[in-house]
C-alpha cells in the first residue's frame, strides 16, 4: 500500500487524496483529523520534523489542510513539546496528542498537548494521577485515558468530559487482564456503547462486558477492501496482504460526500 495520504468515509466508501505535506525527516508521523465547529470544517493536523538551521537538531513542526478549501498545508507554530506518530483522539473541536520522549526532550512532562482546531493554538492537557497514559481514545464529549500494569496484569480507563479549564477525571472502570489471554500490553481501548469495551492487543481483538466482566476474544477476519476514488472516478482495491498495521475507531457515521465537505 501506498503512504500517500487519503481521507476515507467507511459509510460510503469513499476517499479523497490529499496532497503531499512537509518533507518529515523523523521516522513515520502522526496525523489527527477533526471538526472545527466554527467554521464548520473538517481539518487534517500532522505532524512532521525538520533539522534547525543552527543546531542540525531535529525539531517538531505541526501544518494543517483544511477539507473544501483549496487544499493547501498551513504551518502553524511548533507544539511546546515533541509529538510522537502515535493516533492522536479528537474530542469536542481539538485534537489530543501524547507527549513523546527525544534526545531533545529525554524526560517529558506527563501531560496532554492539545491542538484547537479553532484558533490552531496549542495547549497543555493534564493527565489523570499526574502519569503519562498508556493509549488515548475519544467517545461523544469524553476524552478517555487507558492505563496498562503489569503487576498485577490490569486496565484502567480513566474518563474526562473536557469542560471548563479544570478538567476533572474519573476513574471509569478497571479490569484484570489474564496473563493467558492477553501477554503483551493493549495497544489502544476502544469504549462503545451498551456496556462494551473492544481492547486492541497487536492484531487481536477482544471485548470486555463492563457489567459482567468477562473479557473473550472476538474472531477477526481482514478481507480484501473496495472504495471508491472520486478524483479519478474509479474503484481501488487494498488486498489484505498490504494491511501493515491495525487500529480500531469511533466514528459518527454519515452518507455525505467526502466531495462536500
Amino acid at each position: 500500500m501506498s503512504k500517500k495520504m487519503i481521507i476515507y468515509n467507511p459509510s460510503t466508501r469513499e476517499i479523497v487524496s490529499l496532497p503531499k505535506g512537509s518533507r518529515n525527516l523523523h521516522k513515520g508521523t502522526g496525523i489527527g483529523f477533526g471538526f472545527d465547529p466554527r467554521s464548520s470544517k473538517y481539518k487534517v493536523a500532522r505532524v512532521f520534523y525538520q533539522r534547525d538551521d543552527e543546531t542540525s537538531m531535529l525539531v517538531c513542526k505541526f501544518e494543517v489542510l483544511t477539507l473544501g478549501t483549496i487544499n493547501v498545508w498551513r504551518q502553524t507554530e511548533d507544539p511546546p513539546y515533541p509529538i510522537g506518530k502515535s493516533t492522536p483522539v479528537h474530542v469536542k473541536g481539538a485534537i489530543y496528542w501524547m507527549v513523546s520522549r527525544t534526545s531533545l526532550c529525554p524526560d517529558p512532562p506527563n501531560t496532554l498537548v492539545r491542538f484547537c482546531l479553532t484558533d490552531e493554538k496549542f495547549s497543555l492537557f493534564p493527565c489523570p494521577c499526574n502519569v503519562k497514559p498508556s493509549c488515548l481514545t475519544g467517545l461523544g464529549d469524553e476524552l478517555y485515558c487507558g492505563y496498562f500494569f503489569s503487576q498485577p496484569l490490569r486496565l484502567e480507563i480513566w474518563g474526562c468530559s473536557v469542560v471548563g479549564q479544570k478538567p476533572e477525571w474519573t476513574r471509569r472502570c478497571a479490569l484484570q487482564i489474564p496473563p493467558d489471554v492477553i501477554k503483551r500490553p493493549v495497544a489502544s481501548p476502544l469504549v462503545v456503547f451498551h456496556g462494551k469495551m473492544l481492547l486492541l492487543a497487536l492484531k487481536k481483538v477482544y471485548k470486555y462486558d463492563i457489567q459482567a466482566c468477562k473479557l473473550e476474544k472476538i474472531p477477526l477476519v481482514v478481507e480484501d477492501f473496495m472504495c471508491y476514488d472520486r478524483e479519478n472516478n474509479m474503484y481501488q482495491t487494498y488486498s489484505k496482504k498490504e494491511v501493515m498495521d491495525f487500529h480500531l475507531f469511533n466514528y459518527v457515521e454519515s452518507l455525505v460526500s467526502i466531495r462536500e465537505f
